[in-house]
Formats: C-alpha cells, structure tokens, sequence
C-alpha cells in the first residue's frame, strides 16, 4: 500500500515500464489507402468515371487516358492535401499537455499526466484535470465538476475514501489521492471508446464552402444538361456534346475548394503553433482574424510574471513575523530544496514563488516557517473575494492567516496610491483569530514585474491593425493604470470592480466605449465586459486562467487561455498560449487575418476560372462556330493548371485583411463578388472574342482553337499571381511565395506541353504555334487576366471613399 510518502521513484518507473504511459487509445486515424479512395467518392468523379469507361467502349482511347489521367491526378492532389491537413492537426494535439503534481520519495514533483501510474499519491488543486482513477485519501471542500462523465453541470462534493474519475475537473478545494487506474484501464477510456464513432461537426466556414459547392453542382448539371441539347440542335455528335457537357460541369464546381480550406487552416495552425499558440479547433482559427478587441490579463501576460520582492510595510506586526505569515501561506513548492536557492525550481502561481524566494533571500525558509506555523487547513485563493490564506494553530488556539488585496482585507482607508501609481503590485496579510474575532491587517508587501520587452510596440502594432487593447486586472486601479501608461493602452480613466457592480448592462454598454483599463474585476464582472463589448459590435479576444474566468472564455468570440493557467481554463479556451506572452495573441491574431485573406483569395481565383469554358462553348454554340476547346482541354485546365496555384495560396505571407468573420451562411462577401463576376466574365469574354476575331482574320482553325486554348490556360495562371494582393496592382506583388512560383512554372510547363510535345498534340487538338503565334497568344492570355485588376482597383477606390 502507498505511504504519504508517496512511491519511489524506482518503483513508479519500474510501474510504468511494466503498464505503460498514462494515454487514452488514440482514434484510429484514417490510412493513406482511405485517404487515396475517400477522393473518389465524389458526383463529379463519377460523372467523369462514367465518361471515361464511355470513351473506352467507343475506342476514343487518347479520350479515354486524359479522362482518366485527369481523375487520378485530382484524386493524388487530394490525397496530398488531406494527408498533410491531418498530420498537420494531429501534431496539435500534443502541443498541449497536462502536468500533475505528485509527491514520490517523500518529495513533491510536477510530472506530465502521461507518466502517471498505478499508487501514485497525486495532489490535487483547484482547476485542475483528474488524470487518472483515483482514491481520495484526503479532502477538503473538494467538488469535482463530473459533467464529462455524467452530463451533470454542478460540480459534486467529494470526501475521503471517494472514487474520482479520470477526465473531471476540480471545481473547488485541495486534495489527497492514490492512483487506481491509468490510460486504458480508467472510466473515461470506457466512454470514450464507446463514443469513438462519433464524427466531429464542420465548422461554419466548411459547411459554408460544402453549400457553395452543392449550389454550382445543381447549376452546373442543368447548365450541362442545356449545352447538351442546344449542341445537339446545332448538330454536333451527341459523344461530343456528351463529354464537353461533364467537362464543363465540372470545370464550374471548385470541387477543390474544401480541401484548400482545410490546407490553408492547418498551415495556418502550424505556423502559429511555432510561434508557441496553440489553436485548439479550426473554427477559432476561422474567428482570429475578426478580432477588434483584446481584454488582457497584466500578470505573465503584459509582464513577465518574474516577481521580485520590492518593499514590506509592517502594520501591526514585524517585517520578518509579516514575510513569514505571507510565505507560509504560500501553495508554492520547492523541487530542489536541498540545492543552493539560487537555482531553486518552483511549482506555483507566480506571487506565491516570489514570497518564497523574497523570504529566503531574507534567511527565512520554509521548513523553519511549517514549524513556527502548523497548517491546520488551507483557503484556496478566491478570485471574487480576492484572498486566499490558512488556519493556524498558534499558542494552542485557531487563527486564519489571509493574504490578498490590500484594500479587501482593511477595515480602514489605505494611502496606498504613492506605491501602486509606480506600478507596484502590493498583497496585504491580515489576522483572525477563529472563531469570531476581527480581521485585522498586519502590512503590506510589494513586488515589482517588469514589462514583457516588446509588449509595447506589440500594442501599437496591433492597434494600427484596428484591433484594440483592454487591460482586465484584480489589481489596484493605481497599479492598473501604470502599467497601462507603461505598454501603451489608452483610456480616459480606470473602472473598478465595485463600479462596475452598480451599472445595469446598458449603462456598463456605454461606459466602456472610451475605457480600457478595468481593475479589481471579478471573474463575473469580467463575463459583463465581455457581453458588453460584444453588444457595441465588437468581436473580443479574452485571456484567462483561473477556474471562474471559463464563463468569460468561452462567452468570448475567442478565449485565450495562458500555458500556465488552470486545465478548466484550457479546456474551454479556443487559444492556448504556451508562453503566457502577450505578443503571441498578437501574432495569433495576425496569423489568423492572414487565413482569412487567403481563403479569399483561393475562393476568388476558383469561381474567377469556374464559368471562361461555359462562355467560350455557350458563345460559340450561339454563333455556330467551331467550338474553341474540347473536353479534354477543358478537364486538362480545371484539374493540372488551377491545381497547384491553389495549393500555394496556403503559403502566402504580407497581407492582410481587415476582414470580419465569415458567417456559415455567407462566404462571399460583396467585395469578392465583385472580383469573381468581372474577373471570370471579363476573361473568359476576352479570350472568346479574340478567338473570333482570329478566324474573322484568316487564321486557320487549328491555330484559332490553340491560341484559344492555351490563353485561358496561361490566363488563369496570370490572374492566380494577380489574386496573391487583393491590395496591391499586379506589377507591385513581390515574387515571395516559392510554392507559387513553382505552381506557375508547373502549369506554365504543362501548358506549353500541351501545345508542343508531338504525341500529346492529338490528344489536345493542338498545332505548335509559331513565334508570332505564341507571342500573340500571351497577349490575349495577359489582356484576359487585367479583368481581375480592374475589379480590385474598383473596390480599393471603394474603400478609400
């Protein structure tokens, strides 16, 4: 049986080796072979299918390996894509881990859940994650929030000798438990195996994409069906009409749009987590880009959370009995306490480490202090009431030793302002003697955090950018407003908690339009600023880290959870930033208005090529022309040259879009429109008019129909690098996307292939053009692309209007 002591460490690595680690199974994932065959299950695909086997039954043999060639291809590019998206988010998933406390060989260790086994002695907090079966040795004012388990919202209250379950939360109170099943073997591992099946939802933006594609496949098909009996009239042969109608059908649906979503995302997710954010969905990495406002914490956030200990001013009691009542309340453990403190490790919140290492700078240390104060019971810091302390016994009777904001704990008025206008942040440590004496303060003792480098020019960068900066602190409004002065946010002044308290949420509506710095703020009153926000049209970023700050987090548009924060704040939040910096929210931000801009992009460069091959057949149906491409030009350019570009907006870098959220219903915004409508006419008419006037002007058909064919080719290359700045004109966009230039030196390669290489000339219908020929071609293919510009400059005049 375990002591309280704990297991040997030999003995926890002997367990583990023998159990292994402390993981859940991990959902099977999807093989290269499902990814592979997944991308044929498609209507198109089977469309094309079914015109190939067609192709092959009539003998059309070059008709029928183009067909082919074109499915295998999109389905290898699809394969590519998804592949890299899911290994992309499976790495993700281990970005964020959660660390335990145990103690082992009579010490107190933090060691990742993972390692976790079988008569560990685990010490339990408030908010942090069960993980692993355990029972309670020890409790007090332990409730268990087991809602992931039960469905129960309201947290359980749970005593000694009680079973507590792997996946629940602590809601409340402190704990002692030992280990009695690990991984596979626990009660969350039954349920979640039981609810593997279960797919998980799409987000709005990909259901946004999965309507727009469902809307142009019932076009294109009565588009298809139309063309068919209008050729047929014409009297061409129903094969021909056959095949030039799927492949025009097809061309209009931009069947690879849902996966270029998903790239761009996760390229998107990757970069971030590089730069230590953690984006724990894909619909907040959709949402990041629509930030205007972000409510910061200032602690490890704004600062460094590197406390050092700045002053002591002793009230009622003595500067080195004042420290020691302040230390021995203090949560913070030494991992090392038999080395030089100098090279102390600590597990704890950031103020309780400073009073350790403060108290033993001044040769008072925490084994003489648990000697001096025997611990009778511990009160967990409470973020409403803003303390937190112990019961001690002290010359044989009950004293509560308290320690928290200054102005809570006195009973008096404190002239504090000199010290917190500096930007000290000060802690008072009070007495009570139980069961019904008064509280009174002891002193003051102040600590100094310095400014995280760079969070300054971070504000002002972001602020260019649109986006606000809101300071959300427990702190004294003194300490709030320096701090605020200090990395740059503006207020015209500070609002404290107990004024918040007396204004309805209208009147709150109006009070922070101009304030940005909100101090000695409860978790609660921290939910209103968020509502409050969010009701004058702003969409809020908010960081956290304490159990009551979830409501606020997951009210949010995007809660931001920092990496040493509670597991109930990582649990709700959409961000978890590993290094508690506020330049990564920042960057966060950044990268997530670079998603959205290039999911613009891709979506106006797909639909921008989805109607040039319906013009130019439609066009020359309607003028009893010989029709300027065929089906296998048609398939050759939707499925090789629209391919790569489209991939390579995944990696686009510079801009960015001011940009709101893409609603699920809405993902084409007036301004893209509006590229999309004279883009796609605007080229695709171009080309058909040129084609026209060449044979009006004598040149034989052969060579008509090849300029035609390889101008809207090279046009839909010239307008994928046109599209890479939507604020930019063409001649201004920098050659710094090597995916992109690949991709166009790709499609460029396959185009001029098509047109010169002796045995794919049949296939194509093609003739080798001559120099005059091939020049005039790039013209008409340069001339059909500036359409795009044009659209880009009339929204750009729009908006500077």
């Amino acid at each position: 049986m375990p002591t309280n002591s704990g297991l040997s460490s030999a003995e926890a690595a002997a367990r583990l080796q023998k159990n292994g680690p402390n993981i859940l199974p991990r959902k099977r994932k999807r093989t290269a072979l499902e990814f592979f065959l997944i991308q044929f299950v498609n209507p198109l695909i089977f469309i094309l299918l079914a015109a190939g086997a067609l192709t092959v039954f009539l003998k059309e043999w070059l008709e029928a390996i183009v067909i082919l060639a074109a499915v295998l291809a999109n389905a290898l590019m699809g394969f590519w894509q998804e592949w890299k998206a899911q290994d992309v988010l499976s790495r993700m998933e281990s970005y964020v881990r959660t660390r335990v406390r145990v103690r082992r060989d009579n010490k107190e260790h933090e060691i990742p859940a993972e390692e976790l086994v079988v008569g560990d002695l685990l010490l339990l907090g408030r908010g942090e994650r069960i993980s692993a079966d355990a029972r309670l040795l020890s409790a007090s004012g332990l409730t268990i929030n087991e809602s992931i388990l039960t469905g129960e919202s309201l947290a359980v209250e749970k005593k000694s000798d009680d079973m507590i379950r792997s996946g629940t939360l602590i809601d409340e109170g402190l704990g002692e438990a030992v280990v009695t099943a690990t991984g596979k073997d626990t009660e969350f591992a039954r349920i979640a195996e039981l609810a593997g099946t279960q797919q998980e939802a799409p987000t709005p933006l990909q259901q946004a994409v999965t309507s727009l594609s469902r809307t142009l496949g019932i076009a294109s098909i009565a588009i298809a069906v139309v063309l068919f009996w209008i050729g047929l009239a014409n009297g061409r042969t129903w094969l021909d009409m056959l095949l030039i109608s799927v492949a025009v059908g097809v061309s209009m649906v931009p069947e690879g749009l849902p996966i270029a979503l998903t790239v761009i995302l996760a390229a998107g997710v990757e970069r971030l987590a590089k730069r230590q954010g953690i984006v724990r969905q894909l619909l907040a990495a959709e949402t990041l880009g629509s930030t205007t406002l972000i409510l910061t914490d200032k602690t490890g956030t704004l600062t460094q959370a590197d406390l050092s200990l700045s002053s002591i001013t002793p009230l009622e009691s003595s500067e080195k009995e004042l420290l020691s009542l302040a230390a021995a309340s203090s949560e913070a453990v030494i991992e090392n306490p038999e080395d030089d403190p100098s090279i102390w490790k600590f597990i704890g919140r950031p103020v309780e480490v400073a009073l350790i290492r403060g108290a033993a700078q001044k040769g008072i240390f925490q084994s003489d202090i648990e000697k001096q104060y025997p611990i009778i019971e511990r009160i967990p810091f409470d973020s409403t009431k803003k303390y937190g302390g112990i019961v001690i016994n002290a010359d044989g009777h009950q004293r509560e030793v308290l320690v928290g904001a200054p102005d809570v704990l006195s009973t008096v008025p404190l002239n504090i302002e000199k010290q917190t206008s500096s930007g000290e942040r000060l802690i008072g440590i009070a007495l009570r003697d139980l069961p019904n004496g008064p509280v009174r303060l002891q002193g003051l003792i102040g600590f100094r955090d310095p400014i995280r480098p760079g969070v300054k020019e971070a504000i002002t960068d972001i602020g260019k950018a649109g986006v606000v900066t809101a300071m959300v602190t427990g702190d004294h409004p003194g300490t709030a407003l320096a701090i605020a002065k200090e990395v740059g946010i503006t207020s015209t002044g500070v609002l404290a908690g107990k004024d918040i308290e007396t204004l309805d949420d209208a009147e709150l509506q109006k009070r922070v339009a101009d304030i940005h710095v909100f101090a000695r703020v409860t978790p609660e009153q921290k939910w209103r600023l968020v509502r409050a926000f969010r009701a004058r049209g702003e969409s809020v970023a908010i960081t956290g880290d304490g159990v009551n700050d979830a409501p606020a987090l997951k009210e949010a548009e995007i809660g931001v959870a920092m990496g040493f924060g509670t597991d109930v704040a990582k649990d709700v939040a959409d961000l978890v930033i590993l290094d508690n910096n506020f330049n990564t929210i920042v960057e966060a931000i950044h990268e997530g208005r670079r998603m959205l801009s290039n999911i613009r992009k891709v979506v106006a460069y797909l639909l921008s090529n989805a109607i040039g091959d319906l013009v130019l057949i439609g066009g020359s149906l309607i003028l009893a022309l010989p029709a300027p491409i065929g089906a296998i030009q048609i398939l050759f350019i939707n499925f090789f040259t629209d391919s790569f570009p489209a991939i390579a907006y995944a990696f686009e870098i510079g801009e960015e879009t001011q940009g709101r959220r893409l609603g699920s219903n809405k993902l084409l915004d007036r301004s893209l429109r509006t590229i999309v409508i004279i883009g796609s006419l605007g080229a695709s008419l171009i080309v058909f008019a040129a084609y026209v006037l060449l044979l009006r002007f004598g040149w034989p058909l052969p060579e008509a129909k090849t300029i035609a064919f390889a101008a809207l080719g090279f046009s839909t290359l010239f307008i994928a690098f046109f599209l890479r700045r939507l604020n930019k004109p063409f001649w201004r966009i920098p050659w710094d996307n090597l995916p992109m230039t690949i991709g166009l030196a790709i499609g460029s390669a396959l185009m001029l292939g098509a047109v010169y290489i002796p045995f794919l000339q049949p296939a194509f219908e093609s003739v080798s053009l001559t120099p005059r020929d091939l020049l005039l071609m790039f013209g008409i293919s340069f001339l059909a692309a500036l359409p795009i510009e044009l659209a880009k400059w009339i929204i750009d005049t729009k908006k500077g209007s």
